[in-house]
C-alpha cells in the first residue's frame, strides 16, 4: 500500500509540519522555520504515546499523508486564559542583573521557591518593574494549521 494510501492510527509515527496563527491570522510558530525550538523539519510523533495535545491528536488520527487538517484551540486549550495575578511588580534590586531590562524585553526571574521564570517586563518606575508571566499566547484562541507529510504504521 502507497504511503499515501495508509491513514494515520494509534500507534504510528507520524511526521508533521505545523503552522500556528493568531487570532489576527499571524504566524506566531512554524515547525517550517527554523529557530530555537526548530530546525525546519516535520516533528515525529507517536500517535497515542501522550506527547501531543488531545485535540491535536483527535486531528491527526485518520489523516493521509499530504493531507492537511485545520483546528483551532480555545484558549484552555492552548495556553490559557490570561491570569491578571501573574502580573506584579517586582524590585530590581531583588533581580541582581548586571544590566538594566528595557520595557517589553522577555527576562527569566527566580522566583522565591527557587523555580525561575519567563516574565515580560511592562513597566519599569524607580526601584520597581512590573512584569507579566503569562505566555504571550494566553487568552487566545489559536488556529493550527498540520500538514502530515509521512505516516510509518506501528510495527514496522
Amino acid at each position: 500500500m502507497a504511503n499515501g494510501e495508509i491513514t494515520a492510527k494509534l500507534g504510528d509515527r507520524v511526521k508533521v509540519h505545523f503552522t500556528t496563527r493568531t487570532p489576527e491570522g499571524e504566524i506566531f510558530e512554524s515547525s517550517r522555520e527554523v529557530s530555537d525550538e526548530h530546525d525546519g523539519s516535520p516533528q515525529e510523533i507517536v500517535l497515542g504515546d501522550g506527547s501531543i495535545n488531545q485535540v491535536f491528536l483527535d486531528t491527526l488520527l485518520g489523516m493521509r499523508a499530504g493531507e492537511t487538517r485545520k483546528v483551532k484551540l480555545a484558549p484552555e486549550d492552548a495556553y490559557g486564559r490570561y491570569n491578571p495575578k501573574l502580573v506584579f511588580s517586582i524590585r530590581k534590586s531583588f533581580l541582581n542583573f548586571k544590566y538594566d531590562p528595557q520595557v517589553g524585553e522577555m527576562i527569566t526571574i527566580k522566583l522565591p521557591n527557587g523555580n525561575r521564570a519567563l516574565v515580560k517586563v511592562l513597566e519599569i518606575e524607580g526601584k520597581k518593574m512590573k512584569v507579566d508571566g503569562n505566555h504571550p499566547m494566553a487568552g487566545k484562541e489559536l488556529t493550527y494549521e498540520l500538514e502530515m507529510i509521512e505516516i510509518e504504521p506501528a510495527g514496522e
